[in-house]
């Protein structure tokens, strides 16, 4: 693949942090999703926040889209929207707890309400 190509990145995308067994093996994503990413991401997230220099139409449109300035169309941009989308609203819960969750006390009787 040439450097001059839209999106070139020579490093694989990862995300340790919210991903740790792998885009792939999140669910979150297709086959089609989680080969854009892991072969575009890195220029993705450079993009957009400011760390490379767009060398096309197409990578100063990507910019504009995530900008606000304009909807996304291209599986580049609508990728990265739903990748974005994902890990804003990822959230890590943990079952294990050392303290009990106290409730109010129930009996089990119900009033009944007049319609």
């Amino acid at each position: 693949m040439s450097k001059n190509n839209s999106f070139f990145s020579d490093k694989k995308f990862t995300d340790k942090k919210l991903f740790p067994y792998g885009i792939s093996r999140s669910g979150d994503f297709s086959l089609a999703q989680t080969l854009l990413l892991e072969q575009h991401g890195n220029a993705y997230r450079e993009l957009q926040q400011g760390l490379r220099e767009p060398i096309n139409e197409e990578e100063t449109t990507f910019i504009e889209v995530f900008k606000g300035n304009k909807d996304a169309s291209t599986p580049h941009e609508l990728v990265w929207k739903r990748f974005l989308e994902k890990t804003r609203n990822k959230v890590k819960v943990s079952s294990f707890s050392s303290r009990q969750v106290k409730s109010d006390s129930f009996d089990g009787a119900v009033e009944e309400e007049e319609w």
